[in-house]
């Protein structure tokens, strides 16, 4: 979130999640619902090919996705299969009104190559977390 006070153009407020095949194929699914006001406002959901745009009277938020989207209630909903190679990105950002979701390519999703490590931990922040992973990667099947 912004700081307040500060001058200049606010930044984007966006949330992405990309998923990445490493190995083998994973069927996946995301739901998004979001509730305006803690649900007590409600929303219009219009979904098209670039995602789904949730406008309520206070908030309008684009997600994009090049995953097809399904109206599920109040949101939207997507079902995946994601192989090693292969990679889906989610991004969810507050818009102005009337802005439809646009498009993010890799380059956009991708996280930054100076905050990954180049021992193939994937940018793991924790060291336990990353020698559970080798532990994991390394394992007979």
């Amino acid at each position: 979130m912004p700081i307040a006070g500060t001058r200049g153009p606010a930044p984007r407020q966006r949330l992405v999640r990309r998923v990445i095949g490493v190995r083998g194929r994973m069927r996946l699914s995301a739901d998004v619902q979001p509730a305006s006001d803690y649900g007590r406002r409600p929303h219009k959901l219009s979904l098209g090919e670039l995602g789904a745009v949730f406008e309520s009277d206070t908030l309008t938020i684009a997600l994009q996705t090049s995953v097809p989207l399904a109206r599920c209630g109040e949101g939207a909903a997507a079902a995946l299969s994601v192989a090693a190679g292969e990679s889906a990105s989610f991004v969810l950002e507050l818009v102005d009104d009337h802005h439809p979701p646009r498009d993010y390519g890799d380059a956009e999703t991708t996280e930054p190559s100076s905050r990954r490590s180049r021992s193939g931990d994937a940018g793991c922040r924790s060291r336990a977390t990353r020698d559970a992973g080798a532990r994991w990667s390394t394992a007979p099947r």
